[in-house]
């Protein structure tokens, strides 16, 4: 626990990378978007592609897209990313 702020936890994928989590109470969490300090990007670096993109698309909704050297969707997907620049 952080207090009454929330929860807080930490945990690893299938291929050893590890992440934070965070529960809200008293605190903005997940939902908090578009503002400073919110959730804006996620990347996973891995080898293990067949493992660990179940894990995440099964527990947090996510979808793997896979890039190329230069950030550039490679998978077919159009939907998949937003070019910030």
């Amino acid at each position: 626990r952080a207090g009454r702020a929330g929860i807080v936890a930490q945990a690893a994928d299938p291929g050893g990378a590890v992440f934070g989590l965070w529960q809200p109470e008293e605190r903005a969490g997940f939902e908090k978007q578009n503002d400073p300090a919110s959730f804006c990007w996620t990347e996973v670096y891995t080898r293990q592609p067949d493992k660990v993109d179940p894990f995440y698309e099964k527990v947090f909704g996510f979808h793997g897209t896979d890039l190329d050297e230069t950030g550039h969707d490679i998978s077919g997907d159009s939907e998949a990313l937003v070019d910030f620049r």
